[in-house]
């Protein structure tokens, strides 16, 4: 039996396999995957649209967001919390904390941050000498400081020869060296609650006081008065 022969008498089944063979090569090499690349498509065009209507609901309420007000408490945030340490400035503010809470500086030390209690503080040990009066007044202001401090201990030694105190005080003083959030574009806008808005508050009113903090300057023509920091010889 030649191959003519077995043609003829199988043509009736040949061409449908080969035809049924044929169509499923062209549905699985064709068609399949441009309905997939259907469904994919599809899905980045529905995200696409949610994403476009994230964006115009965000540009819509970024319109009404007040830019000199969130500049301003950007700002506040930044000088209550700063990125850097910013010793002088922490320094400047307690000393004159102490002034005027009555009290007499003797001493400032400095601990590094690796010994404070997280990596994003550091320490200032204050010596002070006053009365008693004096020195809660000094701890009550330091609730309203334009820097964030925390009081570790008091050390109290009392003097016989009068009524003041020395006190060593170690003060933890905070920053936030990572203040940069990355945010993605179709992020719904944050708005801050009702306690947040009355911290913010009042963080504004003790944040920008570092020049009231300064000792009034003495009228034109009059001897400054002395101030309370120290010795004025530190090597008596």
């Amino acid at each position: 039996m030649n191959i003519r022969e077995i043609y003829l008498r199988y043509q009736l089944i040949a061409w449908p396999v080969i035809s049924g063979l044929a169509s499923i090569l062209i549905i699985v090499l064709v068609i399949v995957p441009q309905v997939l690349g259907f469904i994919r498509t599809r899905g980045e065009i529905d995200n696409m649209d949610n994403r476009s209507g994230i964006l115009e609901a965000k540009a819509k309420e970024l319109t009404q967001v007040d830019e000199n007000q969130a500049k301003q408490d950007l700002r506040v945030a930044f000088s209550v919390l700063p990125s850097d340490m910013d010793v002088p400035q922490a320094v400047t503010i307690l000393q004159n904390l102490i002034i005027r809470s009555g009290l007499t500086l003797k001493n400032t030390t400095f601990v590094s941050g690796k010994t404070a209690a997280t990596d994003k503080s550091y320490q200032l040990n204050m010596s002070v000498a006053g009365p008693v009066t004096s020195i809660r007044a000094f701890l009550i202001s330091l609730r309203d400081a334009p820097r964030i401090f925390q009081v570790e201990a008091i050390n109290v030694r009392f003097q016989k020869s009068n009524e003041e105190i020395s006190a060593e005080i170690p003060i933890t003083v905070f920053y936030d060296p990572k203040q940069s959030v990355e945010v993605s574009v179709d992020t719904p806008v944050v708005k801050l609650n009702s306690e947040e808005g009355e911290l913010l508050a009042k963080l504004s009113r003790i944040a920008f006081i570092i020049e009231d903090l300064r000792p009034a300057e003495p009228a034109t023509g009059t001897a400054a008065p002395p101030s309370s920091i120290g010795k004025a010889d530190p090597f008596e």
